[in-house]
């Protein structure tokens, strides 16, 4: 029996606890279309009292399921009878889920995601030598993502190099949901001169996301990453963390827990346009990379050629040409050898 708990207010993932030291118990909701956590106190596990929720904190980011602490003896048995020790299970959370180079259809991320190319995508050279995904902007033309791959994603981070050949509003790096009413998305282009990430469980009108006002060039590579941690969505261009967006209180399992559409170069509504143009190096992580991980995956394919003439050395970057002049200074020693 539980007092004063609201009737108009949606809650889910219950969770239980002894006070240390206190013969009470408190029993958690997890309000998750308000962004807190009901806490109900009891001593006899038949009547609990809703707590004021100005008498307590709660990190809400434990989501359907609650962060208990264990000892050092139960964490030695979890290994003993589950294998991997839990310095191993870190460490293997570090690898992305899915990584697609694109020199096959195959993840390299040993996972088995493998993609599925439809019959108009193809295989073909991508950024700094490499191999990329050319996608020509016809509704054969698309990629299909294992939907198992993400089921029960909450934190997570996407990264792609992608070349656009035209500038097509709402165009779909991306796009993983049950349809048009729940989803997630990111384009470079969303109306004039603006890229868009967000997800979102009831339509457009409902979205939560980043817009950044940035004109992405076509014929050009750019470095795009979404990611999640939290309430907190982030969207970084080129290494540069270009757009923040707080209390976006939406994760991706909670659009399905296995999404069943799952698509790169495709979105879920049929009026907008495919994706023309390479996308390459493309990965996804069951969480938030660090800014340094930003710049490592960005920098790994900043490689960089040169030709010089007459002191001008001419850089050359994923095809685009910079001049720098360049002054040398060479010297002699008395029998004529540069040193």
């Amino acid at each position: 029996r539980i007092n004063a708990l609201p009737h108009n207010v949606a809650i889910e993932g219950s969770a239980i606890y002894k006070l240390m030291n206190e013969d009470k118990y408190l029993l958690a909701y997890d309000a998750y279309m308000n962004g807190f956590t009901y806490l109900t106190e009891t001593e006899d596990l038949v009547t609990f009292n809703v707590l004021a929720r100005s008498d307590y904190s709660f990190d809400f980011r434990a989501r359907h399921g609650y962060v208990i602490t264990i000892s050092k003896s139960e964490v030695d048995a979890l290994e003993e009878k589950y294998g991997k020790s839990v310095a191993e299970r870190i460490e293997a959370k570090k690898n992305p889920i899915i990584y697609y180079n694109f020199e096959d259809e195959y993840d390299k991320s040993g996972n088995f995601n493998d993609a599925q190319l439809a019959s108009s995508a193809a295989i073909a050279q991508g950024i700094s030598g490499g191999q990329g995904l050319v996608l020509d902007g016809t509704d054969k033309s698309y990629v299909t993502i294992p939907s198992e791959a993400l089921s029960g994603l909450e934190d997570y981070t996407i990264a792609a190099w992608i070349k656009p050949d035209v500038k097509n509003n709402t165009q779909r790096v991306f796009d993983f949901g049950t349809g048009t009413g729940r989803y997630m998305f990111l384009t470079p282009y969303y109306g004039a001169n603006h890229l868009r990430g967000a997800i979102t469980a009831g339509s457009y009108d409902y979205e939560k996301g980043v817009s950044i006002d940035v004109d992405i060039e076509n014929g050009r590579w750019t470095h795009l990453v979404m990611m999640q941690e939290g309430d907190v969505m982030r969207i970084y261009i080129d290494g540069v963390l270009s757009g923040e967006t707080e209390n976006v209180r939406l994760d991706p399992y909670e659009i399905k827990y296995t999404i069943p559409y799952c698509y790169i170069g495709k979105s879920m509504w049929s009026g907008d346009k495919y994706f023309e143009g390479t996308t390459a190096e493309f990965y996804i992580y069951d969480r938030a990379i660090s800014e340094d991980e930003v710049a490592e995956l960005f920098e790994k394919e900043m490689t960089l050629a040169c030709n010089v003439d007459d002191g001008v050395v001419t850089f050359v970057r994923d095809g685009e040409e910079v001049e720098a002049f360049v002054a040398v200074i060479v010297q002699y020693n008395a029998e004529g050898i540069m040193l």
